[in-house]
Parts: structure tokens; C-alpha cells; sequence
């Protein structure tokens, strides 16, 4: 669901939702880019469908957030998502001018295979019926997108990244490519039911002395590997003995970092608890090495020439022709 939420957000420009307020109608002029129009119907249902998705991350506590003095989330959102419709307009029509338009064929294909991911979702499905999206509607986007992603391939091919550019980055950033992992695996019990209420003391109790006990069964000479599979409660490692795979450092909550980053190869920790339960858990390899320069370049192409693509947008975006009503942006609720 989230996956295919992600792949509709990226074609989305404009479609029809509901009638808008008395003060603005749907065909009224939010901006225009080098003659191209964006409605307010465009506009409002763009933002009612990111809408759904930033809720369903951050709750609909995010749209109150100050984000800075006197400014809420939702204002610079709209902002936010009124450039990325000026920006698309304006990289499309140089696509066209490039002759990077998509084929009929293409096209067709790429519209059948969208139609495929969302008839295998229900769900979706209904939801994009109720906002009114047609054949019509997943061609023209489709179109769009397949535009777009053509001319960043080809902006790729003609803007090239050197040597004294890569190596800069790299001393730049050197931290990035430093990689510090930890080869783990866990016993875990929990504390908190499915709906993650909290147990109640005796609840706890319990799982504490579940725990202490599979411990006690690796300090006798166990294998964790086997104990795991015993007592783990975790069921996507519990099969597997508890195995993780390899931990970047601070990408856990920070008990469970700070245990793994002080332990020794071979070392098995002592029982520990988070939020979600009790831990133990076992180091079996430790990777604390610089990546070299050479295993480095192609990633550091790719950022560099990123880094190229967004501010060549920024630039064709203020040498175009741009005209935004303030006023019906304002007026433009979702």
C-alpha cells in the first residue's frame, strides 16, 4: 500500500476532488508557468492528496507545527508543493523542446502496469475512484513522468562529474563513508501487548524472568542461536536465531545502541530493556573501516550530479515566466 501511495504521490500534478469554497472556483488561476495554467482544482486536490499521506506519518498534529516564528507546517507545505508543480511545468517543456517526450507505446505501458499495481489494491483503488481519477488522467501523468525521468537521464549523460570534484566531496564528507556496523543477534521478550499498552506488573514480571532465564541458559553453554529460537518473541528473527545482520550506529533506540557498540566479538550481553520489552543480545562481528576512495566514486557521482540536477531546476525555475496569485493561495484550503 505504501509503496504504490509513494509511486501515485510522484505522478501527481492534478485531479478532480470536490467543489471548491464560495470565494475561489476550481478554474481560477493559482499560477501560471510560461503560459501554463495551474487551477485551483489542480493545486487543492495536489495538496489533499499529500494530505493522506503526511497524516498517515506524522498525525494531524502536523499541520499546526510551527515550523518557524509564526509559520505552521501547512503553510510552508503549500508553498512546498505549489513549487513542485512549477518546477515539473518548467522541466517538462524543455523535455518537449528536446524532443524527450515519451511514445504512445511507452506510455501505454506504463499506464498498464499502474493500472495492474492498483487493481491488486482494493483499497487504493477505491480511494483514487472517489477522487475521480480516469484513463484519461493516468495517461497525461503518466506522461509526465515518464517526460521527466527522460530528461534527468539525459542531463546525466551531458553533465559530467571529475576527478577534483569527486575527491573534494570525499575529504568533505568523509564521515559518510566511514562504515561502523555491528554483526548481531537478539532474544527479545516484550512488555507491551500488539496495541503497545503496557504490560501490567505481573505481565512484567514474567517476561523479565523469561529473559533471565534464557540468559542463564547461554551462560551455561547454549547456543544463543538455539535459546533464540526457544524464547524469542520477535517473529521475523526468531526463526533465524535471533539474527539481525549488520547495525549502523544510531539507526536503533539508544539502549539497544549503546549495548551493542560496547560489546567484543563473541560477547553476550546481559539482560536490558527498551520501551518495547527486554533484550539480550549477542556480537558476533565488528566492521569499523574508511571506505576507499575508489568503492566511493560512484555514489559520490550520483549525489554530485543531484546536487547539479535540483539546482539547475532552481535556476530554470526562476528564469521562467512565473506568476502566482497570492491571494487565491491563500484562499486555497484542503
Amino acid at each position: 500500500m505504501k509503496k504504490l501511495l509513494l509511486t501515485i504521490i510522484s505522478l501527481l500534478t492534478s485531479f478532480s476532488l470536490v467543489a471548491c469554497s464560495s470565494s475561489i472556483k476550481d478554474d481560477d488561476v493559482v499560477a501560471t508557468v510560461n503560459d501554463e495554467r495551474i487551477t485551483v482544482k489542480d493545486y487543492r486536490s495536489t495538496l489533499r492528496f499529500y494530505e493522506d499521506y503526511m497524516e498517515s506519518i506524522y498525525g494531524k498534529e502536523i499541520w499546526d507545527t510551527e515550523v518557524s516564528d509564526g509559520v505552521t507546517y501547512k503553510e510552508e507545505f503549500k508553498n512546498m508543493i505549489l513549487q513542485q508543480m512549477i518546477d515539473m511545468q518548467v522541466i517538462y517543456k524543455k523535455a518537449k523542446a528536446d524532443n524527450l517526450l515519451p511514445t504512445g507505446v511507452e506510455v501505454e505501458e506504463a499506464v498498464d502496469t499502474l493500472r495492474a499495481n492498483i487493481d491488486g489494491d482494493e483499497e487504493f483503488k477505491k480511494k483514487l475512484e472517489e477522487a475521480g481519477i480516469d484513463e484519461n488522467f493516468l495517461i497525461k501523468q503518466q506522461e509526465m513522468d515518464l517526460a521527466l525521468n527522460k530528461y534527468k537521464k539525459d542531463f546525466d549523460t551531458k553533465n559530467e562529474v571529475n576527478d577534483h570534484e569527486i575527491q573534494k566531496y570525499y575529504d568533505e564528507h568523509k564521515d559518510e563513508f566511514h562504515k561502523n556496523e555491528r554483526k548481531v543477534s537478539q532474544i527479545f521478550i516484550p512488555t507491551v501487548n500488539p496495541d503497545m499498552t503496557p504490560y501490567n506488573e505481573k505481565q512484567k514480571e514474567e517476561a523479565k524472568k523469561k529473559a533471565e532465564e534464557a540468559l542463564q541458559k547461554i551462560n551455561s553453554g547454549e547456543e544463543f542461536s538455539k535459546v533464540a529460537k526457544e524464547y524469542s518473541e520477535d517473529v521475523q528473527t526468531k526463526d533465524l536465531g535471533g539474527d539481525l545482520g549488520y547495525i549502523k550506529k544510531d539507526t536503533t533506540p539508544k539502549e539497544f545502541d549503546e549495548v551493542i557498540f560496547s560489546l567484543e566479538p563473541g560477547q553476550v550481553s546481559d539482560v536490558f530493556e527498551t520501551e518495547q520489552g527486554y533484550y539480550i543480545v549477542k556480537l558476533y562481528e565488528v566492521i569499523d573501516e574508511q571506505i576507499p576512495l575508489d568503492n566511493a566514486k560512484e555514489d559520490i557521482t550520483n549525489i554530485l550530479l543531484e546536487e547539479k540536477y535540483v539546482k539547475f531546476i532552481e535556476e530554470s525555475s526562476k528564469e521562467a515566466n512565473v506568476e502566482i496569485d497570492e491571494d487565491i493561495v491563500k484562499k486555497v484550503e484542503f
